[in-house]
């Protein structure tokens, strides 16, 4: 019984680092960056979208 209360505490934490790593701006940003990068994706943010537009040109 306080393995489960103690194993739903530790989710509930995870769940929240989790929930607050991805849907802060910046963290969303640099944690998705940096998982492209893991699966080898060299320019994540050009790839996405995320980063400023280069091709604009007046």
């Amino acid at each position: 019984m306080l393995l489960d209360k103690i194993l739903l505490v530790v989710i509930m934490i995870l769940l929240s680092l989790f929930a607050w790593m991805f849907f802060s701006p910046y963290h969303m940003y640099s944690t998705a960056y940096e998982f492209l990068e893991l699966f080898g994706f060299q320019e994540g943010y050009k790839n996405l979208g995320f980063g400023p537009p280069t091709e604009i040109s007046d």
